[in-house]
């Protein structure tokens, strides 16, 4: 399953967000490409990606972790701009493009 296009890049937290050097012990930068989305401590691969939303841009991405393979994860990406915000419906980060 690929991650969409629209979703590649590295995306970071933080008031200085994408100012090197990035903090790397934080769950910050994110790294998306077309088969992975990982952290500074995990891989997530995708299992199925669906389209939820055309305006906001927003997927339903399952992912399977590296970190504990048997549990599938459910998050919701919503795209605005450089802007990337995923929520599991309790928790919610928000992520800015680095250019």
């Amino acid at each position: 399953m690929k991650v969409p296009k629209a979703l590649w890049g590295t995306w970071d937290l933080g008031p200085d967000p994408c100012t090197l050097p990035l903090q790397p012990d934080i769950d910050s930068p994110k790294r998306i490409d077309a088969t992975s989305i990982r952290g500074y401590e995990d891989e997530e691969i995708p299992k199925t990606v669906r389209r939820i939303s055309v305006d906001p841009a927003a997927w339903l991405i399952r992912t399977e972790s590296d970190v504990a393979p048997e549990i599938v994860i459910s998050d919701i990406y919503v795209l605005k701009g450089d802007h990337l915000t995923i929520t599991d419906g309790q928790t919610t980060k928000r992520y800015r493009r680095c250019r």
